[in-house]
């Protein structure tokens, strides 16, 4: 595999247009050794501490300061975890506004700004404000496969399944000449949309590249969970983590590498939920611990939710409340639900209600991951792991 095809392969996959990682600056510049952090830098160091109102305010001078897209990209993430959508969508228009005529934005053809603020809505968990941008990135350029495949993306999130499949059977019957990363992505998509037969052909290939075979390996794994098979998920899903360089369990990362990181995350999340139904919760917190350093909403904050539950399951329910509570700093979206998990985590009441409430208000942040969601209201509840599989197999 030479080193041009499997890039070609890595800008293929995942969160297709992506905004950087929430554990990097955007200009690369590290925390100053024995001196004072740079602004953005500290917006970093308090949002992952759960501090995400004094956060705003730094990301909110650092954008203005810099006027580059990637800051006010993060800006705007940070606005729609805070539940604030009218602000974020007014930076998004902004940057919109902008395109190909100013500096600060990256340009290109056709719809590529508009695709990277619904990619930045996806990470963030706001599927419905992605939809709208989606949409336009699509219109703007409807010959790039990726604007419509981040489109099929943004709805099957949004719970819009129809809708979907309508987008990708257009794109089915064109794929033929597409690279190996795309087709694997039409096919993940036509998976979670609720039509699996033309996926099937792609997953069933042989494909010569170690990244795509990763990728091939995470979409198929797909398929065992839908059926409830947890123990060949889990084994497919620790094949597929095996294929790409240790490396990517790094903070930092090559820009080139960071969506296939965000694929070993996402990874990271199944095997972890199915290791905590086969094994039980002591073996779900390695993999656990490496989802929770995602920069997509969703997976880090069903992460931190599976590692609570961990830490209850253990007897260390302070600490499980503790967990929680640095998420809804981090997420206040999720903040009533989580306090309610909280007092019910402290009390030793029964949590089964608390847990349920929290997986629903995480199911808004990604529908596509519906049975992921309905496994962490499970382990938050308390369900011991054979219960659990027995549930599932049912």
């Amino acid at each position: 595999m030479t080193i041009r095809r499997s890039l070609e392969t890595l800008l293929c996959l995942t969160l297709l247009l992506a905004p950087q990682s929430r554990a990097e600056p955007a200009d690369g510049t590290p925390p100053q050794p024995g001196g004072a952090a740079p602004p953005f830098y500290m917006a970093m160091e308090l949002d992952q501490e759960g501090k995400l109102t004094q956060a705003l305010p730094v990301y909110e001078t650092r954008a203005k300061e810099t006027l580059a897209q990637g800051d006010r990209l993060r800006w705007a993430g940070a606005l729609l975890r805070a539940g604030r959508e009218q602000e974020a969508r007014a930076v998004f228009d902004q940057l919109l506004s902008e395109d190909r005529t100013s500096p600060h934005t990256r340009g290109g053809p056709g719809g590529h700004t508009a695709a990277v603020c619904a990619s930045t809505a996806l990470a963030a968990g706001a599927p419905g404000v992605a939809v709208s941008y989606a949409r336009t990135a699509a219109r703007q350029d409807p010959d790039d496969e990726r604007t419509s495949l981040l489109l099929a993306r943004a709805l099957v999130a949004a719970g819009d399944r129809s809708g979907a499949r309508t987008t990708l059977k257009a794109l089915d019957g064109t794929s033929t000449g597409w690279s190996d990363g795309l087709r694997i992505e039409l096919a993940r998509w036509q998976l979670l949309a609720g039509d699996p037969a033309p996926a099937r052909r792609v997953l069933e290939r042989t494909l010569p590249e170690v990244v795509a075979q990763m990728v091939q390996d995470s979409v198929r794994a797909n398929m065992l969970l839908a059926r409830g098979d947890w123990e060949k998920a889990q084994a497919l899903l620790r094949a597929s983590e095996r294929k790409v360089p240790k490396g990517l369990d790094e903070r930092r990362v090559d820009v080139a590498w960071r969506n296939v990181q965000r694929e070993l995350r996402w990874v990271g999340l199944r095997r972890s939920l199915a290791l905590w139904r086969l094994e039980g919760p002591a073996a779900a917190v390695p993999e656990a611990a490496k989802a929770e350093a995602s920069d997509e909403a969703y997976v880090h904050a069903a992460a931190v939710l599976l590692l609570a539950a961990c830490d209850a399951a253990d007897g260390r329910r302070d600490d499980a409340a503790a967990r929680l509570g640095v998420l809804a700093g981090h997420d206040p979206r999720l903040a009533e639900v989580l306090g309610k998990m909280s007092a019910a985590l402290r009390s030793g009441e029964d949590r089964v209600a608390a847990a349920r409430a929290t997986a629903e208000a995480l199911t808004a942040q990604d529908r596509s991951a519906d049975l992921l969601s309905a496994a962490v209201a499970d382990a938050l509840g308390g369900a011991s792991a054979t219960r659990a599989s027995e549930t599932a197999r049912r």
